[in-house]
């Protein structure tokens, strides 16, 4: 079996940064990694590079039937730290018209 996931065409429609949140136990994990890899080595200028892969300690549907410990501790990490690092890199940089470079 071989997943030739780079040479995906889809991956040049992107040109924005983004974050992308898994889990270790969710059936997706393995998609999203993928699309993360795929958009941050063959995208466009804006998006190349410029993607940040979160896999938080949980399954698919944190708060469905499965009890996840530690089950938003991912999502505390985007509210409490990144996010509002993020969202105010993106805003200042949309001001000034320039490229926002995500891991700063």
């Amino acid at each position: 079996f071989t997943d030739n996931y780079l040479n995906k065409p889809e991956w040049s429609l992107f040109n924005w940064s983004m974050v992308h949140l898994a889990g270790w136990y969710d059936i997706f994990t393995t998609v999203q990694i993928r699309t993360a890899m795929g958009i941050n080595e063959t995208a466009q200028i804006n998006a190349k590079g410029q993607q940040i892969l979160i896999i938080e300690p949980t399954g698919h549907c944190g708060g469905g039937a499965i009890k996840w410990p530690n089950a938003t501790y991912g999502s505390d990490i985007m509210d409490n730290t990144y996010g509002p690092a993020i969202f105010q890199g993106a805003f200042d940089a949309a001001m000034k018209n320039t490229l926002f470079d995500i891991h700063k």
